[in-house]
């Protein structure tokens, strides 16, 4: 499966993410399982998922958070992220280790309680102070939550605090980063 024209050589998890809906949509299930698995099989021993975007796409730990429950949603099977949990539990630890991370940088994303300083996407601006892994860390903790809670998986259950607590700073974080662009719209940089 590709994402278009363009033909990877390498595993990229954000456009992972809608390939293997599509192709849970198209009926190829074995496929999108595998490519799962896949995805999961890139984890490191400090919980991080680095695939194709390099090691400071914080956002490819949380997508694969995010994917997982999304795949089980469609297939309405629900022992994949039973039997993942363990390193989804591994993946939370590691996205709260950036907090500290960013605290330990000094940097603006560390004084609101955000994430570690990181890579955008998109070859744009290197790793900078962003706010993509942001956003992203919060959909994969909130889809996990959600799942934990509803699978009675408690071993998950940090996910829903640590999204309360990161939402809070990005919440607050987001009305002082916002900026008003030249013909008067107001738009959160990224």
């Amino acid at each position: 499966f590709q994402v278009g024209p363009t033909c990877y050589r390498g595993l990229w998890v954000v456009d992972g993410n809608f390939i293997l809906e599509a192709a849970r949509y198209l009926g190829y299930d074995k496929d999108a399982e595998e490519g799962m698995r896949t995805t999961w099989s890139r984890q490191l021993d400090t919980g991080q998922v680095v695939a194709g975007g390099g090691n400071e796409h914080w956002k490819d730990t949380a997508i694969a958070m995010f994917t997982l429950v999304r795949q089980c949603e469609l297939s309405q099977d629900w022992s994949l992220l039973r039997e993942l949990s363990p390193q989804v539990a591994h993946a939370i630890t590691f996205l709260r280790s950036l907090q500290a991370e960013a605290i330990r940088q000094n940097s603006a994303l560390g004084r609101y309680g955000l994430l570690a300083k990181g890579f955008p996407d998109g070859g744009i601006a290197g790793v900078c102070d962003e706010l993509t892994n942001t956003l992203w860390v919060l959909a994969g903790l909130k889809a996990i939550a959600e799942a934990a809670e509803q699978q009675k998986l408690d071993s998950l259950n940090d996910a829903r605090g640590f999204y309360n607590q990161l939402d809070a700073a990005f919440s607050k974080a987001a009305p002082q980063e916002m900026r008003r662009y030249e013909t008067g719209f107001d738009y959160l940089p990224m």
